[in-house]
C-alpha cells in the first residue's frame, strides 16, 4: 500500500477507524432472522456509475432528497459490518412513527444543500459512498482488474442477503454509487438481477479538469494519482498530469460502454451531466420510466422543483485546456487507428 500522501484536511481520523473496525467486528454475525417479502424482492437496486469528477455525487443527492429513494447514508454506513443494524438505528432516530414523546428530538439536523466535498458529504442523513461496505465482499486493490478473479472471493449469497436485508428495512428503491464497479458491471448484474444502472456522462474536458482540480486539493499537487485506476494505469502512470487524466476519463468511459453492451438496455440509463443540471425532471421521468418497466411507480414528478448551476466551464488557464483536450484527442485518434487495422 502506498503512502497515504493526503493533505491534513483529508487525512483519516485514525481513532474513528480503530472505533468502527471494533464496532463492526462485534455486531457482524449471522443475522438471518430478518424475513425478505417478495415486494422487497422485486423492489429495484440503482447503481450509478461513471466517472470520477462526472456528477455522479449530485445525482444521489438529487434522489435521496426526492424522498422517493432509500439509500446508504452517512449514519447507515459507519455500521459496514451490518448496515441493517444502521438503518434500524435511523429509523429509530429519525422517523416520526417510531417517535415517544421527544426523547430523541435534536439529535439529527436536516440535510441542507446539494454540497460536497470531492464527493464527501455533511450530515448524518446525507448520502454516502457505502465503499466501506462493498469492499467486505469484493476484493478492491488500488488497480480495477478486468478478470474474473474479481468475484472469486466475493460471498454472493451473504451480499444478496445483506442488501436484501437493507431494501427490507428501508421499503423503497435504493440507490447507490457503483463507479468501483465500473470494470465489473455484467457481474453485478448477474449477482443483483433487480439492478438498474445509471450512467453519468460528462463533457471530457470539464471532467479531467475537475480531476486535476481534485488532485490538488487532496495531495496539495497534481503530481499523485486521484480516485479509481483502470487497468491501463501502468501505461499513464509516466506521462504527465494531462495525459494521466485524459487516460483516466478516456478509458473509464470505454471500460462502461463496453460493459453497457452486455447489459439489457432496459435496465441501463444514459444521463448526460449539463441536461440533467438543466432539467431534472426530464431525468426524473427517464427514471420513472425505467422503475415501471420493473413495476415498481415512485412520484410522477420529483418533489423537488429545481434546477443546478453547471459547473461545465474552464476554470483553468487556457494552456492547461489545450493540453487536456490535445492529450484526450490522442486516446480517442489511437482507438480509432487500433479499430481501423482489425
Amino acid at each position: 500500500m502506498p503512502k497515504d500522501r493526503r493533505t491534513d484536511e483529508f487525512a483519516r481520523n485514525l481513532l474513528l477507524e480503530e472505533l468502527l473496525e471494533s464496532l463492526n467486528g462485534f455486531i457482524s454475525r449471522d443475522r438471518t432472522g430478518i424475513p425478505i417479502t417478495q415486494e422487497t424482492l422485486r423492489r429495484p437496486l440503482l447503481f450509478i456509475v461513471g466517472c470520477p469528477r462526472s456528477g455522479t455525487t449530485l445525482l444521489l443527492q438529487w434522489l435521496a432528497a426526492s424522498g422517493e429513494f432509500s439509500y446508504p447514508s452517512n449514519l447507515i454506513s459507519r455500521f459496514y459490518g451490518a448496515p441493517v443494524v444502521g438503518a434500524m438505528v435511523q429509523k429509530m432516530l429519525v422517523e416520526r412513527r417510531y417517535k415517544y414523546r421527544n426523547e430523541m428530538d435534536g439529535i439529527v439536523l436536516p440535510v441542507s444543500g446539494f454540497e460536497s466535498d470531492l464527493g464527501k458529504t455533511e450530515g448524518l442523513l446525507a448520502p454516502n459512498e457505502f465503499y466501506y461496505f462493498w469492499r467486505r465482499f469484493f476484493n478492491f486493490d488500488d488497480l480495477h482488474k478486468t478478470d474474473n478473479q474479481f468475484s472469486n472471493e466475493a460471498e454472493i449469497d451473504s451480499l444478496r442477503l445483506e442488501v436484501a436485508q437493507l431494501m427490507e428495512v428501508l421499503e423503497k428503491p435504493f440507490v447507490c454509487k457503483g463507479m468501483h464497479f465500473n470494470w465489473h458491471l455484467p457481474l453485478i448484474a448477474s449477482i443483483f438481477p433487480n439492478a438498474l444502472f445509471l450512467e453519468v456522462r460528462r463533457n471530457p474536458l470539464y471532467n479531467m479538469q475537475s480531476l486535476l482540480k481534485a488532485r490538488r486539493r487532496f495531495f496539495g499537487n497534481d503530481r499523485h494519482w486521484y480516485s479509481f485506476r483502470p487497468p491501463e494505469y501502468e501505461e499513464l502512470k509516466t506521462l504527465a498530469p494531462s495525459g494521466q487524466v485524459a487516460g483516466q476519463v478516456y478509458y473509464t468511459r470505454q471500460a462502461i460502454k463496453l460493459n453497457s453492451e452486455q447489459i439489457d438496455g432496459k435496465r441501463w440509463l444514459a444521463i448526460d451531466y449539463d441536461a440533467f443540471c438543466e432539467n431534472p425532471q426530464s431525468i426524473w421521468k427517464q427514471i420513472r420510466e425505467r422503475l415501471i418497466l420493473h413495476g415498481v411507480e415512485i412520484a410522477e414528478q420529483c418533489p423537488l422543483a429545481l434546477s443546478f448551476r453547471s459547473r461545465d466551464q474552464v476554470e483553468t488557464s487556457e494552456a492547461e485546456a489545450w493540453d487536456l483536450a490535445v492529450a484526450y484527442q490522442r486516446f480517442n485518434k489511437s482507438a480509432i487507428r487500433e479499430r481501423g487495422t482489425k
